[in-house]
């Protein structure tokens, strides 16, 4: 029998991979709207998976908060209003540079650090992922303790 000539349901019964997401190998010429891998399997993932809820809301909190905490972040490693702070490791990247490029990134976080500059969408996107992987490594190594204790 073709794999045009069979029904949905045949396809449903005959699985061999029961319980799992795929219901069928989609068809090239089968429409969209018929492939319930692309329809279903996300959600059930995350229906499934609390880790990968909680890494999409630490990526949306760490892009929100990347802006507001970018300045204060770099304060803490000697980027400073009136420039790197003497004897930080700010000023010892620049000692190691030299004479700073207007257009380097050790020019841009100094100037986020005076206030001057904004973060660049870059620069959010990658404190969006990084929150995002540390909430999901922290609710991957929590998630079994947790359950124990239920």
């Amino acid at each position: 029998m073709r794999l045009e000539e069979t029904s949905r349901k045949d396809l449903e019964v005959n699985n061999p991979c029961e319980g799992s997401p795929l219901r069928h190998e989609p068809h090239p010429h089968t429409p969209i709207h018929e492939h319930k891998l692309l329809l279903q399997w996300p959600e059930e993932l995350v229906k499934k998976n609390t880790e990968l809820k909680a890494a999409a809301a630490g990526a949306a909190v760490g892009a929100a908060v990347t802006p507001v905490a970018a300045a204060p972040v770099l304060g803490l490693v000697g980027f400073g209003a009136g420039g790197p702070a003497a004897g930080s490791i700010a000023a010892g990247i620049q000692a190691g540079l030299g004479n700073v490029a207007a257009s380097s990134s050790f020019a841009l976080a100094q100037s986020i650090a005076m206030g001057g500059a904004a973060v660049p969408l870059a620069g959010v996107v990658a404190g969006g992922f990084t929150l995002g992987v540390a909430v999901y490594g922290i609710a991957k190594v929590a998630k079994p303790a947790f359950e124990r204790k239920l």
